[in-house]
């Protein structure tokens, strides 16, 4: 479950880094002063770096720092989805990355003591 997540989080990566240039280049064009499109690269740049640790640690430490970064993530997603309301749907995919991580961990507790 671990590396599916992650690869689908740097799936999601490369959507949400696309789509808030995106976003960002239209704001440069009408002279906009919204940073939303800079809230998105974060929001990427942080589910990138939960990715990689689910991918390259097998330990419990990086499981609980993907979980806190998902959960991060989400949380400023859905915050500042105002404007534009594709970062509701980033920060809700990532809290239930979260969520389905924690549940994870929850297993993993169990089965160790």
């Amino acid at each position: 479950m671990r590396k599916t997540i992650s690869l689908i989080g740097i799936l999601l990566f490369i959507v949400i880094l696309i789509q808030s240039y995106m976003i960002g280049f239209n704001n440069d064009l009408i002279e906009s002063r919204e940073i939303v499109s800079y809230i998105g690269i974060l929001i990427s740049i942080i589910v990138l770096i939960g990715s990689i640790l689910l991918l390259i640690k097998n330990n419990i430490i990086s499981l609980i720092l993907s979980i806190i970064l998902y959960a991060i993530g989400g949380i400023i997603g859905i915050i500042n989805s105002e404007i534009y309301s594709y970062l509701r749907v980033w920060g809700i995919i990532l809290c239930s990355f979260a969520a389905i991580l924690g549940y994870d961990l929850g297993k993993k507790k169990k089965r160790t003591y």
